[in-house]
């Protein structure tokens, strides 16, 4: 019984040790400044973590090509919906060299109450020493629901003969 303890406080102890020395990707950190940044509605900054040419890939919409487009698509956004807020959850980071990836879930509230859930990939890349966003691919896990078809005509009866 007490060998066992030992074993696993041993086992434990080692694990813990090499977490602690783990490297951690530097995407975490610009994914809390993300953040901040949309949540602070702040269009320009938000865009300045996207490279020149990066693409934003939304659900069911063309796809937002360059850094000026997508500022210009937020600040539309944030104009039209003021109660905007998103929430990102990063479960996985890694890097390589100059390119790297986050991959996690997003949670957006929606204005009037109500919420989407997704999960999203974002593809970095190290651009004159700067990790900036290429590909930013977020998509609902429930697709949207299809619009109610309009209510046929009830065709006129026709005369008593």
């Amino acid at each position: 019984m007490a060998f066992r303890l030992v074993l696993v406080l041993s086992v434990l102890a080692i694990a813990s040790q090499a977490s602690a020395q783990a490297p951690t990707s530097p995407l975490l950190e610009l994914t809390k400044q993300y953040q901040a940044a949309v949540k602070a509605h702040d269009a320009a900054k938000v865009a300045s973590f996207y490279a020149e040419d990066a693409v934003l890939m939304l659900p069911n919409e063309l796809p937002i090509k360059g850094r000026r487009a997508i500022q210009q698509d937020l600040e539309q956004l944030f104009k039209e919906q003021p109660s905007f807020e998103l929430t990102e959850t990063p479960l996985a980071s890694e890097t390589s060299g100059d390119l790297g990836y986050t991959q996690g879930e997003f949670v957006v509230k929606r204005p009037g109450g109500g919420e989407v859930r997704g999960k999203y990939v974002e593809v970095w890349k190290r651009i004159k020493g700067e990790w900036k966003i290429l590909y930013n691919i977020p998509n609902a896990n429930h697709p949207p629901t299809a619009p109610t078809p309009p209510t046929p005509p009830i065709p006129p009866t026709p005369p008593n003969q």
